[in-house]
């Protein structure tokens, strides 16, 4: 399987000008360049029920392994479910992608539980 980049959502807005969606942020689509990009939740997602979310993230996100990637953007509570799920799904190491000077840069996260014999 190929390493892919699991984005919350897509950021769009509707243009006037263009009469439809345009991208908010085109430059997330350089994140390409780390795996094939998957936008898990429509953008107009929203949070306060979060049961069907955190249902459907279940469902996307269960073959998530420690070699993809999380692009987190959007609402932090989405943010939030997105990293819990992939976490849960890989066993704990979870890469994220940060833009730092115009790029995308790997950070990794560990968020399984320690073992108690190393504290």
């Amino acid at each position: 399987m190929s390493t892919r980049v699991f984005v919350p959502y897509r950021p769009q807005r509707y243009d006037r000008n263009k009469g439809g969606l345009v991208d908010t942020f085109p430059s997330l689509f350089k994140a390409e360049t780390f795996g094939e990009m998957t936008f898990l939740l429509t953008s107009s997602v929203k949070p306060f029920n979060t049961r069907p979310i955190i249902d459907e993230l279940r469902e996307k996100l269960e073959d998530f392994t420690e070699e993809d990637y999380v692009l987190l953007v959007g609402n932090p509570i989405i943010m939030s479910l997105v990293a819990t799920i992939a976490a849960d799904a890989s066993g704990g190491p979870v890469r994220f992608l940060q833009w730092s000077d115009g790029a995308y840069v790997e950070v990794e996260a560990d968020l399984s539980d320690p073992d108690p014999e190393d504290q």
